[in-house]
């Protein structure tokens, strides 16, 4: 016995009659200093001492004995937890008791740590807002939160027992076993589902189930969201979008027909003045030429301003996004403005531009209108001269500017400008219908972007176009 590593005794009308090494070291002192001099009840902490009196008395007396933990002293004060066993013998021909005594400090401290984790993840699982289960491979529950409750309609004991076809709608009871074998095979499965209440209805979920144990048929908790609210938000989503879109198409055909409705009369009016002009000029005063000659100015702004509000219209209808070399776009800008840069003597300075995911059209169009109110709205006291350049932004979107040395104008209205109509000057200053800018934003707008203008009156403008390289895919 002496080469145990379990503590042994013996005792005998409360004494020890024999401990082995163990079993003293267990307490710090050698087996001389407990035989026949110590008592076991000194060795417990004092709130048992009296339990332990009466099991000693009882094993003594032939009771049998089963196993159990007290808390144990050790000479230096300190304490620690035990496990002990005893039985009845006869010593010496008088009754005692044989048994052995192992430290569990380890396994107590280890019981501690799991039933406070149990306990912060019990506390975890009943403040989520996710239902939670608990279930074997076959769709067995045997645990559940509140949230599943509350959401399925049943107790939590009526739940515990229930097998996952009992809440799953028909269409997934068939799938139980396929995503069965994915999680046993994978470990962790998601996938969106439909429960079905107590009462019958039925609500869309999304499902996140891993595997925590394969023993004794596999354990798997499952996190489970109802997604009614999202699948209505997407619905509506859906629904208003093709609204839009349907508003769209109702407002690209209604401009274009009015358009046209609108410039059939403008061209007889200006067809008709050329005819006044032409064949009855002589008969005409002065004055009445004048007047002629305002009605055809007047009809050419009217027409211009539907030819703008046409294009406005028609952006959120433009070309898929595809590559496009902006400085391509670019030279095409500058060809379709060439006679204008001509008669302003401007100066076109550039650097190279990047390519990007846009609508070529749109693009062309972007620079048309930036570069031709920078050659428009020039100072006739020093050439005009237009910078085109970009850059790349610290989130790696592309930049786009456009500056000149013109007559700019004063930043408070910088946002004013870009707001279909709003001008700054009078037609007879500048000519124009005030929906060039307005046409620039919705064109970045369309491409997820930005547009920015600053000005000084008398020294310049500068546009910042900023774009993402890559359009989004939806």
């Amino acid at each position: 016995m002496e080469s145990s590593l379990v503590g042994l005794y013996i005792i005998q009308d409360m004494r020890f009659r024999y401990v082995n090494n163990a079993y003293a070291d267990l307490f710090g002192y050698h087996p001389d200093e407990m035989i026949d001099t110590m008592s076991p009840v000194d060795l417990v902490v004092p709130e048992i001492r009296e339990t332990v009196r009466a099991n000693l008395t009882r094993r003594a007396d032939g009771e049998p004995g089963m196993p159990y933990d007290i808390r144990c002293v050790r000479r230096d004060g300190s304490a620690f937890d035990a496990q002990v066993w005893g039985k009845g013998i006869m010593y010496q021909g008088r009754p005692a008791s044989v048994g052995s005594l192992i430290d569990i400090t380890e396994r107590t401290k280890t019981e501690t740590v799991l039933r406070e984790s149990e306990k912060r993840f019990r506390t975890i699982v009943e403040h989520i807002n996710d239902a939670f289960f608990v279930h074997d491979l076959s769709g067995v529950i045997s645990d559940c939160n509140d949230i599943a409750c509350r959401s399925l309609g049943y107790t939590r004991s009526e739940l515990i027992g229930m097998s996952l076809k009992d809440i799953d709608a028909p269409e997934d009871i068939r799938k139980i076993g396929e995503r069965m074998r994915s999680l046993t095979s994978q470990g962790v499965v998601e996938f969106d589902a439909e429960h079905v209440r107590k009462d019958g209805s039925s609500f869309p979920v999304t499902v996140s189930a891993s595997i925590i144990s394969h023993e004794e048929g596999g354990r798997v908790q499952s996190f489970v969201r109802d997604i009614t609210e999202r699948m209505n938000a997407e619905r509506r989503l859906r629904d208003y979008t093709a609204e839009i879109e349907r508003s769209n198409r109702e407002l690209q055909d209604f401009a274009y027909v009015a358009s046209h409705d609108l410039q059939e009369p403008l061209r007889k009016v200006r067809t008709f003045g050329d005819r006044l002009l032409s064949r009855y000029a002589s008969a005409l005063s002065e004055e009445g030429r004048g007047y002629i000659e305002s009605i055809q100015n007047s009809t050419k702004r009217m027409q211009t301003l539907i030819n703008d509000l046409l294009s406005y219209s028609r952006i959120g209808a433009g070309n898929s996004f595809s590559p496009v070399s902006l400085d391509q776009v670019l030279d095409e800008a500058l060809q379709a403005l060439a006679v204008s840069i001509e008669e302003a003597h401007a100066r076109i300075e550039r650097t190279a531009l990047p390519v990007i995911h846009a609508d070529h059209t749109q693009m062309k169009q972007l620079f048309q209108n930036l570069i031709g109110n920078a050659v428009k709205f020039r100072r006739g006291d020093t050439e005009s001269v237009v910078r085109i350049s970009s850059e790349t932004t610290t989130d790696g979107r592309i930049r786009i500017i456009v500056e000149d040395n013109g007559i700019g104008f004063d930043d408070r209205y910088r946002d004013k400008i870009f707001t279909i109509f709003q001008r700054l000057h009078t037609s007879d200053e500048y000519a124009g219908t005030g929906v060039g800018l307005a046409i620039c934003r919705k064109i970045v707008m369309r491409h997820n972007g930005s547009i920015e203008a600053n000005g000084i009156v008398g020294t310049g403008a500068r546009f910042s176009v900023t774009l993402p390289r890559e359009q989004a895919l939806i």
